[in-house]
């Protein structure tokens, strides 16, 4: 497997009877052509990933560069990693000449692991519970605001228009937002009651 890399055309062009593309190996060799005293031209590859074992390399084609398989009928089988050109398109141009190559890339699985040993787990009732609890803003916790949202947008209403609004709990129970206006609805006084 070998890699002509060309700053000029912007091309990368595999040798003949490279029909695998290690993106890794590809990266590597592209970074040691680069410290070879090809600095100055526009970077070819951004990766992503890769260095940690669990994350799969990422490399996307950047600055109008392009694949070119070798010349010859072949499947080429992309490994070790996901290849994209960034912005979208296809990374590989077709090598001078009439031929069938396919491209086969083989995405790689992610593995995520994960153990229940040494600690508890939580019901689904507690984790419900604890997302109810966050604290959104100030002092009001995401049940709160939603017992408030609830109370204004589909409670009963008294004092429409006397300059002192109240907004009631679903039963009817409490008054959980308690407005006070001028004779243009601007706002002056605010009093919640979202427990």
């Amino acid at each position: 497997m070998g890699y002509a890399f060309d700053g000029t055309a912007k091309t990368v062009t595999l040798t003949s009877g490279t029909t695998v593309l290690d993106l890794i190996d590809m990266h590597s060799r592209w970074k040691d052509w680069v410290r070879a005293g090809n600095a100055a031209v526009l970077p070819a590859f951004r990766a992503v990933g890769g260095d940690i074992p669990a994350i799969p390399l990422y490399l996307f084609l950047l600055n109008g560069w392009n694949i070119v398989p070798q010349a010859a009928d072949h499947t080429l089988r992309v490994i070790s990693g996901v290849f994209e050109r960034e912005g979208g398109g296809d990374p590989f141009i077709d090598p001078a000449g009439s031929y069938k190559i396919r491209i086969n890339r083989e995405a790689p699985g992610i593995a995520i692991g994960y153990s229940t040993v040494g600690g508890s787990s939580y019901t689904l009732e507690q984790i419900a519970q604890a997302v109810g609890n966050r604290i959104v803003e100030g002092p009001l916790s995401a049940d709160g605001v939603a017992r408030l949202l609830l109370s204004v947008l589909t409670g009963k209403v008294t004092g429409a228009g006397s300059g002192t609004e109240v907004f009631r709990d679903l039963s009817d129970s409490k008054a959980r937002v308690t407005v006070t206006v001028d004779s243009v609805g601007n706002r002056s006084g605010v009093t919640l009651d979202a427990e």
